[in-house]
């Protein structure tokens, strides 16, 4: 009996057409694993060659300095760039470093021994990064000297100091008038920064027993490992930064 080529066609397995599917979807899961190794082998080379090691999303690039383990973050929506006040004595251990394409952890050498650090992205939140922080042989500790604080990238910006009350800005030009700053001793457990449009907000999400007297010295008390969360704001100033916190407190507690 003669067959047709288009009766040969239809003959053909149904199964053949879904291997074919299932490789090519195999090649691009290879592909984009080999892309993602790839990246993760380049930061790694980059570190050892005294270049700053770094993740990235579509959002912010985050690099963090070999010589004073100080981060620097892009904003690659408005190409601002974000840096932190370095204080001496500090130095990433590059021996340690372990990069992913969206996770970094190494230990950083520094006045009060050695932290082991490790930064994230989050997929929900593509416009901050955690900071996850162990202290060895600490399970509570006062405001650790790292992570240094986030500096304004420009004159005339505002610190945003939470009270037990509402927030206040603090002009930063007058850094004496700000009562405990850079830390968490308020109601609140968020500091943040803004030009009354572009902000950035740095939150602690593990446990504190906050200092909340009058006074400068802030006592307040810690649980290790913390963890803290950086986000950063294209638009919205003060109201902008409430915001953020607010959506997040809400996700905890959806009943309310």
């Amino acid at each position: 009996m003669n067959i047709t080529l288009r009766q040969k066609m239809n003959t053909q397995p149904h199964s053949e057409s879904w291997s074919r599917r299932r490789f090519l979807r195999g090649v691009g899961d290879l592909t984009l694993g080999a892309l993602a190794s790839g990246q993760a082998a380049l930061a790694q080379e980059g570190a050892t060659s005294g270049q700053a090691p770094a993740i990235e999303n579509n959002v912010l690039r985050v690099s963090l300095s070999p010589q004073d383990a100080s981060l620097t973050v892009v904003d690659k929506r408005i190409g601002l760039v974000w840096r932190q006040q370095a204080r001496p004595g500090f130095r990433v251990a590059l021996d340690t470093m372990s990069i992913a394409p969206t996770s970094l952890s190494t230990k950083v050498v520094g006045e009060e021994g050695t932290y082991a650090v490790t930064l994230s992205f989050a997929k929900e939140c593509p416009h901050a990064f955690d900071l996850q922080l162990e202290m060895p042989d600490q399970r509570y500790t006062s405001l650790p000297a790292y992570p240094f604080p986030f500096a304004a990238p420009e004159k005339s910006w505002y610190y945003v100091q939470n009270t037990s009350g509402e927030g206040i800005l603090m002009p930063l030009e007058k850094a004496e008038e700000i009562n405990k700053p850079f830390g968490w001793s308020g109601g609140q457990p968020w500091w943040g920064l803004t030009d009354l449009k572009r902000a950035m907000l740095a939150r602690i999400d593990t446990f504190r027993k906050p200092d909340t007297k009058s006074d400068r010295e802030d006592r307040t008390i810690y649980a290790t490992p913390m963890r803290i969360n950086y986000a950063f704001l294209t638009e919205g100033g003060y109201l902008g930064l409430a915001k953020e916190y607010r959506n997040y407190f809400l996700g905890l507690h959806p009943e309310m």
